[in-house]
C-alpha cells in the first residue's frame, strides 16, 4: 500500500508517494513537500479549480466593482450569459481542460 503524505501550506494538501518502503517514501514526501512550498512561495494555483467555481467567485468581483457604476446593465447581461449558458454547458470541466 503506498504511504500518503499530508501537509499544510495555507490548506491541507494530500498526495501518494506511490511507494510502500518508508526510506522511499520518505524521500518522495520531501520532494512533494519542497514542490509545494515552492508553489506556494511563488503564489501558483495548487489545486485545480473547476469552470464554475471560477465564473462563481468573478461574478461576486464583478457585483463589487459594479455597485454605485454605470456598468449595471452590461453586468446583467454578463451574469445571465455566464449563468444560463456558460456554467451549464462547462460546469463540470477544469479550467485547465478548456482549451481553445
Amino acid at each position: 500500500m503506498a504511504m500518503p503524505v499530508q501537509t499544510r501550506l495555507g490548506v491541507w494538501n494530500q498526495a501518494c508517494t506511490g511507494s510502500d518502503q518508508v526510506a522511499e517514501a520518505t524521500t518522495r514526501a520531501i520532494d512533494i513537500y519542497e514542490s509545494l512550498r515552492v508553489k506556494v512561495t511563488a503564489e501558483l494555483v495548487l489545486k485545480n479549480k473547476n469552470f464554475k467555481r471560477l465564473a462563481l467567485e468573478q461574478l461576486d468581483v464583478l457585483a463589487s466593482q459594479v455597485a454605485g457604476t454605470r456598468g449595471l446593465h452590461t453586468y446583467k447581461d454578463f451574469k445571465y450569459a455566464v449563468e444560463q449558458y456558460l456554467i451549464p454547458f462547462f460546469s463540470r470541466y477544469q479550467i485547465t481542460e478548456i482549451t481553445k
